[in-house]
């Protein structure tokens, strides 16, 4: 399941995938009013959402634990930021971004029930709820396992 959910569904983009990961139920929680959502349908509009502001994606699993039904991660997502993304405007149009999740799943019959999640940048000891700009010609070359 993991696999299919960050690699799968929000890194590649693929929505065939849906039904069999997300839960009929599913609620996102996620603390941005913009983002709480409900049902599979949701998702299937979150996803390519995703994905009109950041080509490239790259997601990077830092942790996973996965205990009775609640699914804890931390990861990095990376990608050229193209359009509006958390309610921001990219800075530089193709800009290489990267910001952390943290969140939260629960899981009932064996799908995604419901999902919190925490936004900031990498590396920092504050959360910011906005991703980190590379300058041109900067790459990101930090791993987090």
């Amino acid at each position: 399941m993991r696999d299919r959910y960050l690699i799968s569904i929000q890194q590649n983009g693929n929505l065939t995938l849906i039904d069999s990961v997300f839960h009929k139920d599913f609620f996102d929680h996620t603390a941005a009013a913009s983002v709480s959502g409900q049902g599979r349908d949701y998702v299937r509009g979150i996803i390519p959402h995703l994905h009109s502001a950041l080509q490239e994606i790259q997601i990077e699993l830092v942790h996973c634990i996965w205990e009775n039904n609640v699914v804890a991660t931390t990861k990095v997502l990376r990608g050229k930021q193209v359009g509006e993304l958390f309610d921001n405007q990219p800075k530089k149009t193709g800009a290489l971004i990267e910001f952390m999740v943290m969140g939260f799943m629960t899981v009932a019959d064996g799908l995604l029930r419901e999902h919190w999640a925490m936004i900031g940048e990498v590396g920092d000891d504050d959360v910011k709820p906005v991703p980190r700009v590379f300058e041109e010609g900067e790459t990101t070359t930090t791993t987090h396992r």
